[in-house]
Protein backbone atom coordinates (compact mmCIF):
# COMPACT_ATOMS: atom_id res chain seq x y z
CA UNK A 1 0.00 0.00 0.00
CA UNK A 2 0.60 3.63 -0.96
CA UNK A 3 1.74 6.02 2.10
CA UNK A 4 0.57 9.39 1.39
CA UNK A 5 1.55 12.45 3.76
CA UNK A 6 -0.20 16.05 3.46
CA UNK A 7 1.04 18.82 4.67
CA UNK A 8 -1.80 21.14 5.39
CA UNK A 9 -2.04 24.89 5.89
CA UNK A 10 -5.40 26.09 7.10
CA UNK A 11 -6.22 29.42 7.11
CA UNK A 12 -9.59 30.75 8.38
CA UNK A 13 -10.48 34.06 7.64
CA UNK A 14 -13.65 36.39 8.93
CA UNK A 15 -13.69 39.14 6.20
CA UNK A 16 -12.26 41.82 8.96
CA UNK A 17 -8.55 43.43 9.43
CA UNK A 18 -6.97 44.14 12.77
CA UNK A 19 -6.82 48.12 13.21
CA UNK A 20 -3.52 49.84 14.45
CA UNK A 21 -2.97 49.74 18.59
CA UNK A 22 -0.40 52.66 18.20
CA UNK A 23 0.06 55.34 15.28
CA UNK A 24 3.08 57.69 15.47
CA UNK A 25 4.38 60.95 14.62
CA UNK A 26 6.58 61.24 12.78
CA UNK A 27 5.29 58.28 10.90
CA UNK A 28 8.89 56.56 10.72
CA UNK A 29 10.80 56.92 14.35
CA UNK A 30 14.10 57.95 14.88
CA UNK A 31 15.90 57.78 17.84
CA UNK A 32 17.31 60.78 17.41
CA UNK A 33 14.11 62.85 17.21
CA UNK A 34 10.99 62.94 19.24
CA UNK A 35 8.26 61.05 18.88
CA UNK A 36 4.21 61.17 19.47
CA UNK A 37 2.44 58.32 20.43
CA UNK A 38 -1.52 57.96 19.86
CA UNK A 39 -2.86 54.75 21.63
CA UNK A 40 -6.19 53.15 20.40
CA UNK A 41 -7.64 51.08 23.90
CA UNK A 42 -10.47 49.87 21.58
CA UNK A 43 -7.75 47.64 19.68
CA UNK A 44 -6.11 44.77 20.63
CA UNK A 45 -6.42 43.43 23.72
CA UNK A 46 -9.50 46.19 24.91
CA UNK A 47 -8.60 45.83 28.41
CA UNK A 48 -8.56 49.60 28.85
CA UNK A 49 -11.66 50.26 26.56
CA UNK A 50 -14.71 52.47 27.85
CA UNK A 51 -12.54 53.85 30.93
CA UNK A 52 -15.02 55.48 33.22
CA UNK A 53 -13.60 59.92 32.63
CA UNK A 54 -10.68 61.31 34.84
CA UNK A 55 -9.32 57.14 35.12
CA UNK A 56 -5.27 57.94 33.75
CA UNK A 57 -3.72 55.41 31.23
CA UNK A 58 0.24 54.76 31.81
CA UNK A 59 2.51 53.54 29.13
CA UNK A 60 4.78 51.04 30.59
CA UNK A 61 7.98 51.30 27.38
CA UNK A 62 11.52 49.97 26.86
CA UNK A 63 13.87 49.79 24.10
CA UNK A 64 14.58 46.90 21.86
CA UNK A 65 18.50 47.37 20.38
CA UNK A 66 19.98 45.33 17.73
CA UNK A 67 22.97 44.69 20.79
CA UNK A 68 19.88 43.69 23.62
CA UNK A 69 18.21 41.36 20.73
CA UNK A 70 14.38 40.91 19.85
CA UNK A 71 12.05 41.16 22.37
CA UNK A 72 14.13 42.20 24.57
CA UNK A 73 13.16 45.19 26.94
CA UNK A 74 16.15 48.08 27.41
CA UNK A 75 15.94 51.40 29.58
CA UNK A 76 12.83 50.51 30.76
CA UNK A 77 10.68 53.35 31.65
CA UNK A 78 7.40 53.02 34.23
CA UNK A 79 7.06 52.40 37.18
CA UNK A 80 3.80 49.43 37.64
CA UNK A 81 1.72 49.95 39.63
CA UNK A 82 2.16 53.46 40.91
CA UNK A 83 0.71 57.16 39.79
CA UNK A 84 3.68 57.59 37.26
CA UNK A 85 3.79 61.23 35.99
CA UNK A 86 6.05 61.03 33.38
CA UNK A 87 4.52 57.80 31.64
CA UNK A 88 0.56 59.69 32.16
CA UNK A 89 -1.03 59.81 28.76
CA UNK A 90 -3.37 63.05 28.15
CA UNK A 91 -6.69 61.61 26.96
CA UNK A 92 -7.91 62.82 24.13
CA UNK A 93 -11.86 64.18 24.85
CA UNK A 94 -14.00 61.52 26.33
CA UNK A 95 -12.54 58.81 23.31
CA UNK A 96 -10.47 55.96 23.78
CA UNK A 97 -7.32 57.32 22.46
CA UNK A 98 -4.54 58.26 24.57
CA UNK A 99 -1.41 60.43 23.69
CA UNK A 100 1.94 60.94 25.08
CA UNK A 101 5.27 62.76 23.66
CA UNK A 102 8.37 60.92 24.34
CA UNK A 103 11.18 63.61 24.15
CA UNK A 104 13.24 65.70 23.48
CA UNK A 105 14.81 62.58 21.42
CA UNK A 106 13.77 58.74 21.86
CA UNK A 107 17.58 58.54 23.45
CA UNK A 108 17.06 61.82 25.63
CA UNK A 109 14.04 60.52 27.05
CA UNK A 110 14.74 56.41 27.75
CA UNK A 111 17.69 57.98 29.40
CA UNK A 112 16.25 59.83 31.69
CA UNK A 113 14.06 57.26 33.50
CA UNK A 114 13.43 58.17 37.27
CA UNK A 115 16.63 61.13 36.64
CA UNK A 116 18.85 57.87 37.81
CA UNK A 117 21.76 58.94 35.77
CA UNK A 118 21.64 56.57 32.89
CA UNK A 119 23.05 57.23 29.84
CA UNK A 120 22.74 55.23 26.17
CA UNK A 121 25.97 55.18 24.19
CA UNK A 122 25.45 56.24 20.94
CA UNK A 123 26.97 52.79 19.81
CA UNK A 124 23.54 51.38 20.32
CA UNK A 125 21.44 51.07 17.52
CA UNK A 126 17.36 51.04 18.77
CA UNK A 127 15.25 48.65 16.18
CA UNK A 128 12.05 48.80 17.88
CA UNK A 129 9.83 50.29 20.90
CA UNK A 130 7.96 47.63 23.65
CA UNK A 131 4.56 48.82 25.20
CA UNK A 132 1.97 47.62 27.60
CA UNK A 133 -0.42 50.24 28.84
CA UNK A 134 -1.78 50.51 32.18
CA UNK A 135 -4.56 51.69 34.75
CA UNK A 136 -2.68 53.04 38.19
CA UNK A 137 -2.65 50.38 39.89
CA UNK A 138 -1.91 48.16 36.76
CA UNK A 139 -5.27 45.97 37.25
CA UNK A 140 -5.98 46.42 34.12
CA UNK A 141 -3.46 46.13 30.67
CA UNK A 142 -3.63 47.36 26.82
CA UNK A 143 -1.94 44.79 25.14
CA UNK A 144 -2.28 43.02 21.78
CA UNK A 145 -5.06 40.98 20.76
CA UNK A 146 -2.98 37.74 21.69
CA UNK A 147 -2.07 39.61 25.26
CA UNK A 148 1.21 39.78 24.15
CA UNK A 149 3.80 43.01 24.13
CA UNK A 150 3.01 45.85 21.44
CA UNK A 151 5.94 46.94 19.79
CA UNK A 152 6.53 49.77 16.94
CA UNK A 153 9.75 49.74 14.30
CA UNK A 154 12.43 52.32 14.77
CA UNK A 155 14.16 53.81 11.85
CA UNK A 156 17.84 54.57 11.14
CA UNK A 157 18.94 58.07 11.95
CA UNK A 158 19.99 58.85 8.42
CA UNK A 159 18.39 60.10 5.31
CA UNK A 160 16.92 56.59 4.06
CA UNK A 161 14.15 55.76 1.89
CA UNK A 162 11.46 53.42 3.84
CA UNK A 163 8.26 52.43 2.77
CA UNK A 164 5.10 50.35 4.80
CA UNK A 165 1.28 50.06 4.40
CA UNK A 166 -0.48 51.10 7.29
CA UNK A 167 -4.00 50.14 6.02
CA UNK A 168 -5.06 46.99 5.58
CA UNK A 169 -3.11 45.83 8.37
CA UNK A 170 -3.72 42.23 6.83
CA UNK A 171 -1.35 40.62 4.55
CA UNK A 172 -4.32 38.54 3.14
CA UNK A 173 -7.85 39.14 2.66
CA UNK A 174 -11.39 37.44 1.93
CA UNK A 175 -13.57 40.16 -0.07
CA UNK A 176 -16.48 40.21 -2.36
CA UNK A 177 -17.17 41.62 -5.29
CA UNK A 178 -18.46 45.27 -5.11
CA UNK A 179 -16.23 45.28 -1.67
CA UNK A 180 -13.84 48.46 -0.71
CA UNK A 181 -10.40 48.30 0.55
CA UNK A 182 -8.76 51.15 2.04
CA UNK A 183 -5.24 51.31 1.32
CA UNK A 184 -3.12 53.34 3.19
CA UNK A 185 0.97 54.18 2.69
CA UNK A 186 3.98 56.44 3.33
CA UNK A 187 7.57 57.09 2.46
CA UNK A 188 9.86 58.50 4.58
CA UNK A 189 11.05 60.51 1.95
CA UNK A 190 9.43 62.31 -1.20
CA UNK A 191 9.05 59.69 -3.62
CA UNK A 192 7.04 58.76 -6.42
CA UNK A 193 4.43 56.26 -4.74
CA UNK A 194 2.73 54.12 -7.15
CA UNK A 195 -0.05 51.22 -6.21
CA UNK A 196 -0.56 48.26 -8.68
CA UNK A 197 -3.09 45.62 -8.69
CA UNK A 198 -1.43 42.47 -10.57
CA UNK A 199 0.62 44.77 -12.28
CA UNK A 200 -2.14 47.01 -13.39
CA UNK A 201 -1.28 50.71 -12.10
CA UNK A 202 -4.36 52.25 -9.50
CA UNK A 203 -2.84 55.32 -8.78
CA UNK A 204 0.41 57.25 -8.79
CA UNK A 205 1.90 59.86 -6.90
CA UNK A 206 4.71 62.09 -5.56
CA UNK A 207 5.15 62.88 -2.27
CA UNK A 208 5.40 60.83 0.72
CA UNK A 209 1.79 59.72 1.68
CA UNK A 210 -0.76 57.99 -0.53
CA UNK A 211 -4.47 56.99 -0.01
CA UNK A 212 -6.76 55.31 -2.00
CA UNK A 213 -9.69 53.20 -2.10
CA UNK A 214 -9.85 49.95 -3.91
CA UNK A 215 -12.82 48.91 -5.57
CA UNK A 216 -12.77 45.00 -5.47
CA UNK A 217 -14.51 44.10 -9.00
CA UNK A 218 -12.95 40.45 -10.23
CA UNK A 219 -12.35 37.42 -9.05
CA UNK A 220 -9.44 35.66 -8.12
CA UNK A 221 -6.40 35.70 -6.34
CA UNK A 222 -4.73 39.74 -6.38
CA UNK A 223 -1.69 40.79 -5.11
CA UNK A 224 -1.74 44.40 -4.52
CA UNK A 225 1.89 46.86 -4.26
CA UNK A 226 2.35 49.53 -2.87
CA UNK A 227 6.12 51.09 -4.29
CA UNK A 228 8.10 54.03 -3.35
CA UNK A 229 10.66 55.70 -5.93
CA UNK A 230 13.45 58.10 -4.61
CA UNK A 231 17.00 58.42 -5.00
CA UNK A 232 17.60 55.22 -7.47
CA UNK A 233 15.78 53.15 -5.22
CA UNK A 234 12.77 51.49 -4.80
CA UNK A 235 11.18 49.81 -1.78
CA UNK A 236 7.98 48.30 -1.50
CA UNK A 237 5.52 46.64 0.34
CA UNK A 238 2.61 44.63 -0.58
CA UNK A 239 -0.81 42.86 0.49
CA UNK A 240 -3.29 39.95 -1.43
CA UNK A 241 -6.87 39.96 -1.27
CA UNK A 242 -8.93 37.01 -2.51
CA UNK A 243 -12.65 36.93 -3.90
CA UNK A 244 -14.74 33.42 -2.99
CA UNK A 245 -15.98 31.51 -5.19
CA UNK A 246 -20.05 30.88 -5.30
CA UNK A 247 -20.35 27.76 -2.67
CA UNK A 248 -21.74 24.51 -3.56
CA UNK A 249 -23.21 22.94 -0.83
CA UNK A 250 -23.85 18.96 0.07
CA UNK A 251 -24.28 16.30 2.18
CA UNK A 252 -21.05 14.55 2.83
CA UNK A 253 -20.74 11.30 1.19
CA UNK A 254 -21.38 8.31 2.90
CA UNK A 255 -18.78 6.68 4.99
CA UNK A 256 -16.65 10.22 5.50
CA UNK A 257 -15.53 10.78 8.54
CA UNK A 258 -13.67 13.55 10.31
CA UNK A 259 -9.75 13.94 8.94
CA UNK A 260 -8.49 11.75 6.08
CA UNK A 261 -10.49 8.61 5.12
CA UNK A 262 -8.61 6.35 2.43
CA UNK A 263 -10.44 5.88 -0.10
CA UNK A 264 -7.56 3.20 -1.93
CA UNK A 265 -4.09 3.62 -2.80
CA UNK A 266 -4.41 6.32 -4.27
CA UNK A 267 -7.33 8.60 -2.94
CA UNK A 268 -7.99 10.08 0.51
CA UNK A 269 -11.25 12.00 1.68
CA UNK A 270 -10.59 14.96 3.77
CA UNK A 271 -13.28 16.66 6.17
CA UNK A 272 -12.37 19.34 7.99
CA UNK A 273 -14.29 20.30 11.22
CA UNK A 274 -14.51 24.17 11.67
CA UNK A 275 -17.62 25.57 13.12
CA UNK A 276 -18.17 29.02 12.52
CA UNK A 277 -15.82 29.67 9.63
CA UNK A 278 -16.74 31.49 6.97
CA UNK A 279 -14.25 30.17 4.70
CA UNK A 280 -11.27 27.91 4.81
CA UNK A 281 -8.23 28.25 2.44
Amino acid sequence: MKTLLLSLTVLFYYGTTNAQIISTEPIFPRADQALTITYDASKGSGGLVDLPPGTDVYAHTGLITQQGGSGNWQYVVGNWGTADGRTVMTRIGNSDLYELTLGPTLLEWYADNNNDGVTIPPSVEVTELGFVFRNTDGSKEGKTEGNGDIFIDVYPSSNQLFATLFEPTQKAIITQTGQQIPVSGAASLPSTLTLTDNGQILTQTFGQNLDYTLEVTSGGFHEVIFSAEAQGQVIADTFTYIINPALTILPPPSGTEPGITYLNDSTVRLALFAPQKQYVY
